[in-house]
C-alpha cells in the first residue's frame, strides 16, 4: 500500500484544487471497498493506506469520522483504484432522488454511463429501456439531453416520472409502461441516438430469464448500433450479452468493468464496427 501511494498516486494537486473551495484542516479519512483480497481485510488495507498517507503529506488520520478529505480505495483482487472524495456531502445526494426504489443506480455511475455514451459530442437523445427509478435519465436530462424512459413496473414508471419531472417538468410524459424485450419497443424509439441502462441483476428485481432477457436486449441493441447509434450497458453477465453480440459482426464491443455494491459488474460500450 506504501508504494501504491508513493508511486502511483500524486493527491496533492487534487487537494490543491479543493482548497478553493472547501474548508480543509488537515486532517483526512480513508473509505475501503475490497472484494477478493488475499492480502488483508478493509480494515487492514485502510490503516496501511492511512499510515502511507500520513507519512507522506504529514495529515492527521481521523479513524472512524468522515474528514473532509476522504481517501477511497477501491480493491478487486489486484487491480486497485484511489480517490479522493473532497466535498462535504456525497455526491450521490442528488436534489432530483423525490422517490427511492429498491435497487436504484448510483448516481455517480449513472452520470458515468451518460459520459461514456455521449462523449462524441452533440446534442444526443437518451432512451433508458429499463429505467427504473430515471437514475440514469435524470443525470442525462441534467446535461442537457433530449430523454426518454421505458420501464415494465408500473411503481417505477411512478417513481421514474416524479424524479424525473423534479429536473424537468416537460419530461414527465417521457416515461412509459412497456416491455423492453419486445422489438416492437425498441422500433418505437429508434429515433434515440445513445442507449443508456443498467439491466436487471436479477438481485434487486427479478428476473424470470437471465439469457431469454439478455438476448433480446442484445438483437435489440446490435439492431441501434448498425443505424448509427451507440449503446452503453451496464451488466454482471456480459459473456450473456456478448454471445448474442458476436453473432452479428457490425458491432464493436469494448469492456470497462468496475466495483459496484460488492460486485464488479462492466459497462460494456457498443459502436459500430470499424
Amino acid at each position: 500500500m506504501h508504494s501504491l501511494v508513493a508511486g502511483q498516486s500524486d493527491l496533492r494537486k487534487t487537494i490543491e484544487h479543493a482548497q478553493r473551495a472547501d474548508r480543509l484542516d488537515g486532517t483526512f479519512s480513508v473509505t475501503v471497498s475490497a472484494a477478493h483480497v488475499p492480502y488483508g481485510t478493509s480494515s487492514v488495507i485502510e490503516q496501511e493506506v492511512a499510515s502511507a498517507i500520513s507519512a507522506r503529506y504529514e495529515w492527521s488520520y481521523m479513524e472512524l469520522q468522515r474528514a473532509p478529505i476522504d481517501i477511497r480505495v477501491f480493491i478487486d483482487g489486484t487491480w486497485a483504484l484511489i480517490g479522493v472524495r473532497i466535498f462535504d456531502e456525497p455526491l450521490s445526494r442528488r436534489a432530483y432522488r423525490v422517490v427511492n426504489l429498491r435497487g436504484a443506480l448510483r448516481p455517480t455511475v449513472a452520470a458515468a454511463l451518460v459520459r461514456i455514451a455521449t462523449s462524441a459530442g452533440g446534442r444526443p437523445r437518451v432512451w433508458d429501456p429499463f429505467c427504473g427509478s430515471a437514475t440514469i435519465l435524470c443525470e442525462a436530462a441534467e446535461q442537457g439531453y433530449e430523454v426518454w424512459g421505458t420501464d415494465i413496473d408500473p411503481e417505477a414508471v411512478e417513481a421514474a416520472r416524479e424524479n424525473l419531472a423534479a429536473v424537468n417538468r416537460e419530461y414527465w410524459n417521457r416515461i412509459e409502461c412497456a416491455d423492453s424485450t419486445s422489438p416492437k419497443t425498441w422500433k418505437k424509439h429508434q429515433s434515440a441516438t445513445a442507449v443508456v441502462t443498467n439491466l436487471p441483476w436479477g438481485k434487486q428485481v427479478a428476473i424470470k430469464s437471465k439469457q431469454a432477457l439478455y438476448d433480446s436486449v442484445g438483437a435489440g441493441a446490435a439492431e441501434f448500433v448498425r443505424r448509427g447509434g451507440a449503446s452503453v450497458l451496464l451488466t454482471t453477465e456480459p459473456k450473456l450479452i456478448e454471445q448474442r453480440l458476436k453473432r452479428d459482426g457490425a458491432v464493436q464491443i469494448e469492456e470497462r468493468r468496475i466495483g459496484l455494491l460488492g460486485q464488479t459488474p462492466t459497462i460494456l460500450v457498443l459502436q459500430p464496427a470499424k
